[in-house]
């Protein structure tokens, strides 16, 4: 009979249990391509369905494989190396006090609630104390099914005007409190990012620039206040000076509303008299009303 034949013939248990011997018998070691190997074997075993007690009993090609896959599997994990190892020392510190260990982030400002975000200025001098800065993520299409490209832009606080367009730099975001004050002092919604540091300068070095202040939020967390401070006394006079208009409109229109009662009154007196009419408009224009 033809070796095709054979094969064709023989069962496809029969030729899987083969081939796990034999690789068994080559390789002391077992590799990545022979766990595939016996794993694919194991799924394309004949279903039977009159084996006794299935559990205590499996076949014998099954009980081959499933040992040379734990063996496998023990080799290749003994051989890799634990990759969070290096990062669980560095993660998480231990805390004296409760013995718990508490995550850090390796680019939490101290002084922010917010992490630090970097990226590139891509327009500056437009606007007075404010700049463009670009950064490029991976943005996920949901429809496409896949990610690409994307410039995410911000417009960032820069209260010296320090940055040159090509800079590359790290912001955060405002503390609620100091956006509230700088939305009550009439500032735009918009800049919601103010400059932390400049990590790379392009063009002018910055031993030439204004500096950029490290406690930036408590100088700007004063200056908002004194600002918010200005504004409430400037809506104190505008709401006085609007009560007072208010006031006079409201007096002229009831001295007026006065005048045209009193003007009727007179014309009804004088006609049930039988006066002319120009005589009513002549002494109503005496009577200066």
């Amino acid at each position: 009979m033809a070796p095709s034949r054979a094969l064709s013939v023989m069962p496809m248990s029969k030729i899987f249990e083969e081939a796990a011997s034999a690789a068994c018998r080559k390789t002391n070691q077992p590799s990545a391509v022979t766990r595939r190997f016996f794993c694919s074997a194991y799924s394309l075993r004949p279903t039977q369905t009159n084996w006794p007690n299935v559990s205590k009993f499996p076949p014998k090609h099954v009980a081959r494989i499933s040992t040379a896959t734990e063996a496998v599997s023990k080799h290749e994990n003994a051989a890799l190396p634990d990759p969070m190892g290096a990062l669980k020392d560095h993660s998480t510190t231990p805390d004296s006090t409760n013995g718990s260990t508490t995550r850090t982030s390796p680019n939490a400002k101290p002084d922010s609630q917010y992490p630090l975000i970097v990226g590139r200025v891509t327009k500056a001098g437009l606007n007075r104390h404010v700049v463009q800065v670009t950064r490029n993520i991976q943005k996920y299409d949901s429809f496409l099914k896949k990610h690409y490209k994307f410039d995410d832009r911000y417009l960032v606080l820069d209260p010296h005007d320090s940055l040159i367009e090509g800079d590359v730099i790290d912001f955060h975001k405002f503390d609620d409190e100091e956006y509230r004050a700088r939305i009550e002092a009439g500032k735009g919604k918009q800049v919601k990012h103010v400059v932390n540091s400049i990590i790379s300068p392009f063009g002018k070095p910055i031993d030439e620039r204004p500096a950029i202040v490290n406690n930036a939020n408590e100088r700007m967390k004063t200056y908002w206040s004194k600002k918010v401070q200005e504004k409430r006394e400037r809506d104190k006079v505008t709401d006085v000076t609007d009560r007072m208009v208010k006031m006079g409109k409201n007096k002229t229109e009831k001295v007026i509303i006065d005048k045209l009662e009193a003007a009727e009154e007179i014309q009804g007196i004088l006609n049930e008299r039988g006066v002319s009419e120009k005589e009513v408009e002549r002494r109503v224009k005496q009577a200066n009303i």
